[in-house]
């Protein structure tokens, strides 16, 4: 087992604002959990974070992919307009 000294003020703030997200529990009552409980409901927590900051992480990279590919197209049809004038007219 994992021998480490977890702060239980911190973990507990912790895992009552985890349970918030599905149920009201009070801090007497995990508190009262035995540290087996405790540390699944912790785990719980850790992997709610991760999979969260990887759906952020997956929407922010699909803005900034959808903000370049329109810069792009922008650019590209500036370019175009440009160069219309010279591939129209200029016929020597």
């Amino acid at each position: 087992m994992n021998k480490r000294k977890i702060d239980p003020q911190g973990q507990t703030e912790l895992l009552n604002k985890t349970l918030n997200l599905d149920t009201k529990i009070d801090n007497e009552k995990i508190l009262k959990m035995d540290e087996l409980s405790r540390q699944n409901i912790l785990q719980k927590a850790k992997k709610m974070t991760h999979q969260y900051s990887q759906q952020v992480r997956k929407a922010r990279s699909k803005r900034i992919f959808a903000a370049i590919a329109i810069s792009l197209f922008i650019i590209l049809l500036i370019a175009l307009l440009a160069l219309f004038p010279i591939l129209i007219f200029d016929k020597k």
